[in-house]
Formats: structure tokens, C-alpha cells, sequence
């Protein structure tokens, strides 16, 4: 049985300061540039969050315009541990700040730093464009890895989350 049930957001900003220390993970963090890179960080965003795999075809397009190859406004990450595509993450630039959306990581590969390490790598990037701010809206279970990264509450937002029995 499906139902709506009211779950809590956190809208939260840091500044993009860079830190005294920076993560280091046995992995590396890239920056989606081609069709196979973009399908791995789809894959892992599908996987943890339960996404359609079908939205690939949204995605590209969207890459297309905004990414490496557009106007250079979205900045899609992907962290790799040995090669296989383990978290993700996005950065929507705008003048004055950065928006970071669709971090998540697989639940095999958590507790690695690897949050952090793109966390860390979106602040970098966004310095590297004059923006001295990043928000973002975080749920419970991700609230203390951006905590850490020096992200302050600013309200907590209700939304409504759709749960589908098993």
C-alpha cells in the first residue's frame, strides 16, 4: 500500500572557505564528462535512492546543456573506490552561491570519507568561481557529514515523501 508520509529536511549553508584539512579517501573524485560517466553516477543515485533507471535519458540532455560541454553551471561528481563508481554529487552554480543536490553514497562504501571528500570538492570548485556560499537541504541521516564540513541550519523544511509497501 502506498501513503504520503510528512518526513523533515535541513536547509543548510557554509561558506566555501577552504578547510585547514582536506579528506583524503582511498579513491579518487572525478568530474562527469562523457556518457559513461554520467550512466555510473546514475546508477549509483538510482541505487541509494531508488530512482528509474529510465531517468538517464532527462539527465543526459540536461548535461548536455549545463555541463562540461554547455554553460558550465552544473557540476556533477562521482567518487570511485578501485575503480567502481561508489557516491555522487551536483553543484548548480549561480553568481553568488552554489546549490548542492543528489549526494548520496552506496551503503557498501559509506563511512569512507567519501561524502566529505565531495563535499570538500564542490566548496573547492565553487572558490575557483568567486562563490563564497553553498546551500543545500540535507536529510537526517546526511546532516552530520555536512555538519562537519561547516554547514549550519538554517530552518528544517517538511516535505511530503511517498512510501510504497514491500
Amino acid at each position: 500500500m502506498e501513503g504520503l508520509v510528512s518526513a523533515a529536511m535541513h536547509a543548510m549553508t557554509a561558506p566555501t572557505a577552504k578547510p585547514a584539512a582536506m579528506p583524503q579517501i582511498e579513491g579518487e573524485i572525478v568530474e562527469v564528462r562523457s556518457r559513461d560517466e554520467l550512466r555510473d553516477w546514475h546508477d549509483v543515485y538510482c541505487e541509494v535512492f531508488g530512482g528509474d533507471e529510465r531517468g538517464i535519458r532527462d539527465w543526459e540532455p540536461i548535461h548536455d546543456v549545463l555541463g562540461p560541454a554547455g554553460d558550465r553551471s552544473l557540476l556533477l561528481l562521482l567518487a570511485r573506490v578501485d575503480g567502481s563508481p561508489a557516491a555522487t554529487g551536483a553543484v548548480h552554480f549561480e553568481p553568488d552561491v552554489a546549490g548542492l543536490y543528489c549526494f548520496t553514497t552506496r551503503e557498501r562504501m559509506r563511512g569512507r570519507g567519501l561524502a566529505s571528500a565531495l563535499v570538500h570538492a564542490s566548496h573547492a570548485a565553487a572558490r575557483a568561481r568567486g562563490v563564497e556560499r553553498a546551500l543545500l537541504q540535507a536529510t537526517g541521516s546526511g546532516r552530520s557529514v555536512y555538519t562537519r564540513a561547516g554547514y549550519r541550519d538554517e530552518r528544517t523544511l517538511p516535505v511530503l515523501v511517498c512510501r510504497q509497501a514491500r
